[in-house]
């Protein structure tokens, strides 16, 4: 890996999942960069279970260590400006259901202050709840309904601040390539003083 300008170094890992029977399946992930400025890695295991047709549970759990060059993010930076070490770890679990008029999902997910991973699409010291689903009516009504809580546990300047959030909606098809949505939103937001 040069694409920085640095020290050529490797960057690797493995993922691997196994399906234990027809409804449960594991796996297990590493990746390792050892980019002598900011090295880093990420490990981790997760499990699918098919609870019905098209139902699951996924589960996840991760880890990362790495020093505080990584992500650059508030949670990671050091007010000295010297490189520290950071590991932080991770989890989410999910309940999903695909079903042809009914499509629904609940999750909750919570990052550590020091979990790094860009790719994760939950920022380090973050928990959020969520649900989100749609029925649909016919060929042209679909119901769109969401919630959801984010709370910042970062222990940085954003440390405590919440949100909650819900919106209820139709969309209207009209033709293949013309789609109205119309809904309602509330936010509750709480910013730290």
């Amino acid at each position: 890996e040069v694409d920085e300008g640095g020290d050529k170094h490797w960057v690797g890992g493995v993922d691997a999942k196994v399906s234990l029977t027809d409804s449960i399946a594991v796996g297990a992930a590493y990746a390792e960069d050892k980019n002598p400025t900011s090295p880093y890695k990420v490990y981790g295991v997760n499990s699918e279970i098919k609870l019905g047709e098209r139902t699951y549970l996924v589960g996840e759990l991760a880890r990362t260590q790495g020093n505080s060059a990584y992500n650059q993010s508030l949670s990671t930076l050091s007010p000295t400006g010297i490189l520290e070490d950071v590991t932080g770890k991770a989890a989410r679990v999910e309940l999903r259901h695909d079903g042809e008029e009914f499509k629904g999902r609940i999750y909750a997910a919570k990052a550590g202050a020091g979990f790094q991973n860009s790719n994760a699409g939950l920022a380090p010291g973050r928990q959020e709840t969520g649900a989100r689903g749609s029925y649909q009516l016919n060929e042209i009504f679909q119901l769109n309904a969401e919630a959801l809580q984010t709370r910042d546990a970062s222990a940085t300047l954003t440390n405590g601040a919440n949100r909650t959030a819900a919106s209820a909606g139709v969309s209207v098809m009209f033709t293949p390539n013309i789609k109205l949505e119309v809904g309602v939103n509330k936010v509750n937001e709480h910013v730290v003083n």
